[in-house]
């Protein structure tokens, strides 16, 4: 098994090194594969308190983030965006216990409606930061979704208290179904249709590949509609990510 793994760990790496990355250069250092745990480290709760001018409390929105520069994390920008009405935000990063055992304070650097992004700053934050990807894997690849889905906190009971504690991620396998330059609407952005599972509170969460980068933001899955007959149709493994080359534009702009 010894063996195995070794030519394994050798056979990604060449995978690693043929797909490249986002600025600075890959190098044999950097290439190296990356374990799902080591990516969770990167990985944040985003829980959005919302008030309204009177400084009364309206809601709460729960989401996922990664941290793509110290300090520096992002989300989708629904998870933060709140409601109508909405005159102050407090937003908290929940960590990996890896990385922080407290919840810290987070502000929104700037957002996007259009590409549904959000970069937040937090400081006090030190979970380590996420490479993106530059191409794409194929579609044999198999790529993790990364995140704190809602279920999950349901199914264990969790309390609010328990979710403003350190926890890891949910992480989920899949495949890449479709490439597409449309996103669920028909807005022109870059998508990457996937089986890796997801629900609501995975959004704003990374779309990893074998190496641990970024190819996507997690951000829509398909919804339940109603027939013509009254019954519900809720389709099956449709969970769709803007792709990466998305991410960086919004990077670069903000600069």
């Amino acid at each position: 098994m010894r063996g195995f793994a070794g030519f394994l760990r050798v056979a990604l790496l060449a995978v690693c090194l043929s797909m490249g990355a986002v600025a600075p250069a890959v190098t044999a250092e950097q290439a190296v594969p990356v374990r799902v745990t080591d990516a969770e480290k990167s990985v944040v709760r985003v829980i959005v308190l919302l008030y309204d001018e009177n400084n009364q409390y309206i809601a709460a929105s729960i989401g996922s983030g990664f941290v793509v520069a110290p300090g520096k994390v992002v989300t989708n920008n629904h998870v933060v965006a709140g409601a109508a009405g909405v005159r102050y935000r407090q937003i908290f990063l929940v960590p990996n216990p890896a990385v922080g055992n407290a919840k810290v304070s987070a502000e929104i650097v700037q957002t996007s409606t259009e590409m549904d992004l959000a970069l937040l700053s937090a400081p006090d934050l030190r979970a380590p930061p996420l490479r993106i990807a530059g191409v794409w894997p194929d579609k044999e690849a198999t790529v993790h979704a990364l995140g704190f889905p809602g279920i999950t906190d349901r199914i264990l009971n969790r309390t609010a208290q328990d979710m403003l504690t350190p926890s890891e991620p949910t992480v989920t396998a899949g495949s890449i179904a479709l490439f597409s330059d449309r996103a669920p609407g028909g807005a022109r952005i870059e998508t990457v249709f996937h089986t890796a599972f997801i629900n609501p509170g995975n959004s704003g969460g990374p779309l990893i590949d074998a190496c641990g980068r970024v190819i996507g933001v997690n951000t829509w899955s398909g919804s339940a509609v109603m027939n013509e007959d009254g019954g519900l149709a809720v389709p099956q493994g449709q969970f769709i990510a803007s792709r990466a080359n998305v991410l960086s534009r919004f990077l670069r702009d903000v600069g």
